[in-house]
C-alpha cells in the first residue's frame, strides 16, 4: 500500500500511567493492558501515515478487526457499509 498502516501508540509526559487510575483492582488491571512493554499507550486506532505531510488519518479500530486463518485482517463493518451502499 502507498501509506503504511498500524496502531497509533502515544508516549509523552501527559500520558497517564495505569497506576494513576482509581477504582477497583480489575479497572487498574484493564488499564495496564492498554500499555506496551516500553510504556506507550495503545489507542486501539488504526492509522494511515502520510510521510510527505507528516500526518496521519484514523481509518479503523483494532477491536473491530477480524483475523482470517491465513493471517489477513479485515474489517466487517467496511464490508457491511459497502453492501449497504449497493442496496
Amino acid at each position: 500500500k502507498p501509506f503504511p498502516r498500524g496502531e497509533l501508540l502515544v508516549l509523552g509526559k501527559e500520558t497517564a500511567c495505569a497506576e494513576d487510575w482509581f477504582g477497583d483492582e480489575q479497572t487498574v488491571q484493564d488499564q495496564k493492558k492498554k500499555y506496551s512493554d516500553d510504556g506507550y499507550y495503545c489507542t486501539d486506532d488504526i492509522v494511515e501515515y502520510y510521510k510527505d505531510a507528516n500526518s496521519f488519518r484514523i481509518v479503523d479500530r483494532v477491536s473491530s478487526l477480524v483475523k482470517l486463518p491465513d493471517g489477513i485482517f479485515f474489517s466487517p463493518h467496511r464490508v457491511e457499509a459497502t453492501i449497504g451502499d449497493l442496496t
